[in-house]
């Protein structure tokens, strides 16, 4: 395998925080085959440009530059995961000590105006995560929509980016291939949620979640609702088992299964109270109840094929 060095031509100008850098050499190292040059360009920002002011307004209020349609991420672990999952970004704007690292993870050829370098504590400042690496990049929102097929789905009501993003991730551990988020729950595509799902969320598959209930009322799909203090509902289908042991749900394999996973605070949502059986997970000790996320990771173990 080759491996290959990055090394930066003179700028084009002396005041090179306003020009851009060109011809970009990958040097191979000792033992392996030739130089190869490329001619992309990156370009190079500075705290005076308009393109940094836009991401200062944004930071405060993402709204003024990110539109419904696109999303933000920030580190560079979170963007290898995004790319790996098949996102492309727009535009990154990453410290001078993490650029080689960037350019080696973009998997597409390097447009004109995508990349730019700045110091690492610029970027930093632009961050609502600055211990993360200095990197930031923005691009659309995919458009994952689950297939009619699916098998496994659930149902987010969380308001917290964090529970979200980590719910997301333990869903497709676990095999869950259709996801509804239900109105007032937060934008899987936050930045926060993104990194709590290490990137998994651009993997993932999202149903209308209206749509999602028509199917659970109109169907033999087995439903699930976690609570904290089950009730049971004599004569359904799964005759009230409020506790799941570890793979014991004995369905047939061509029956759907959806878990519902309620609010943080209020639990879950009116309409779909009464649905299916109402489960939980037992504890020891004085301990009330589990987050919404650490229940919600032992019941789709406990709920998956």
């Amino acid at each position: 395998m080759t491996h290959w060095t990055l090394c930066w031509a003179k700028p084009l100008s002396r005041t090179w925080p306003h020009t851009r850098l060109k011809a970009i050499m990958l040097l191979p190292r000792k033992g392996t085959s030739r130089p190869m040059t490329t001619q992309t360009e990156v370009g190079v920002v500075n705290r005076k440009d308009k393109l940094y002011q836009l991401l200062v307004k944004a930071k405060a209020q993402p709204s003024s530059l990110l539109s419904n349609r696109d999303c933000r991420i920030e580190g560079l672990a979170t963007l290898k995961a995004a790319i790996g999952h098949g996102w492309t970004p727009s535009t990154i704007v990453c410290g001078r000590s993490q650029l080689d690292k960037v350019l080696a993870t973009l998997q597409t050829p390097l447009r004109k105006g995508q990349v730019w370098a700045a110091h690492d504590g610029d970027v930093t400042k632009l961050m609502h995560q600055p211990r993360l690496d200095p990197v930031l990049a923005q691009g659309p929102i995919p458009n994952h929509t689950a297939v009619p097929s699916w098998r496994f789905g659930v149902v987010l009501c969380c308001q917290d980016p964090y529970n979200l993003g980590a719910l997301v991730r333990s869903s497709l551990a676990f095999g869950v291939d259709a996801i509804a988020l239900w109105p007032g729950a937060v934008n899987a595509f936050n930045h926060y949620a993104i990194k709590a799902s290490a990137g998994t969320v651009f993997a993932a598959h999202f149903l209308d979640p209206h749509r999602m209930l028509a199917q659970a009322k109109g169907t033999s799909m087995a439903v699930f609702r976690a609570e904290a203090h089950p009730t049971t509902k004599p004569g359904s289908w799964l005759d009230a088992p409020t506790i799941l042991g570890h793979r014991e749900v004995d369905l047939p394999n061509d029956r759907k299964r959806l878990l519902v996973l309620g609010h943080e605070t209020h639990g879950i949502p009116l309409e779909w109270q009464g649905l299916g059986a109402s489960v939980h997970v037992t504890m020891a000790g004085d301990v009330e109840s589990l987050s919404v996320n650490a229940a919600g990771a032992v019941l789709l173990d406990r709920l998956a094929f």
